[in-house]
């Protein structure tokens, strides 16, 4: 059974969703009289948006991480934000929105993504082409748990609510997020597609794999 699996699976990526991922692979190969090889999850290095690891060092010699979480659908998102409040460590969260073709050119799903549980993280930065969409669906859920009924007249909930950067320029978000991380933690990024794409052309300075 997949749970039984599921409760005794060691892979090297973490989320319950990536452990049923591999449970599912294993017993895909079992059914068809292969032996699982299980080490193999065990040195599975992420790759290509999938938690993938990127290592910088600045001009100062500090050594920054990044990882890329791809998020490109409720379901994913709000697994890997459930993932992030199961960690220690988290330096900056960078949300990163596009509409492209292989994004999907409809945002409207965003509403069904829980970001509470990270809107109190000390620093997040939203950005993408659809930067603005995602900074209001982040107010509205800051607005429903934070100030109900408290907010100056003067000022929106997310104006006030100052660990909330919104930048356009993706390779500004990028250099925030880094910057306000040190070398202890690591700045997590969470795009849909077509930005996980351009995020690792900014960070390693090409395209693809």
């Amino acid at each position: 059974p997949l749970d039984h699996v599921i409760n005794h699976i060691h892979v090297s990526i973490e989320g319950v969703h990536n452990k049923y991922n591999a449970a599912a692979a294993l017993l895909a190969v079992d059914s068809i009289g292969i032996n699982p090889d299980e080490e193999l999850l065990h040195s599975f290095i992420p790759a290509f948006g999938r938690m993938e690891e990127i290592k910088l060092t600045n001009q100062q010699g500090e050594e920054k991480r990044a990882v890329i979480l791809l998020s490109k659908n409720p379901t994913g998102f709000n697994q890997n934000i459930k993932l992030l409040t199961e960690k220690n460590g988290v330096g900056s969260i960078l949300l990163v929105l596009n509409n492209r073709i292989p994004d999907g050119r409809d945002v409207s799903w965003i509403w069904d993504v829980d970001f509470g549980p990270v809107v109190d993280h000390s620093s997040i930065i939203v950005s993408g082409d659809r930067v603005w969409d995602l900074a209001l669906r982040i107010k509205y859920k800051v607005s429903s748990i934070k100030y109900k009924a408290v907010a100056p007249k003067n000022k929106t909930p997310i104006q006030q609510y100052n660990n909330i950067t919104i930048e356009e320029d993706l390779k500004k978000a990028i250099a925030t997020g880094l910057k306000k991380t040190n070398s202890k933690s690591t700045l997590y990024i969470l795009p849909t597609y077509s930005a996980m794409l351009e995020v690792r052309k900014i960070l390693l300075g090409r395209k693809l794999l």
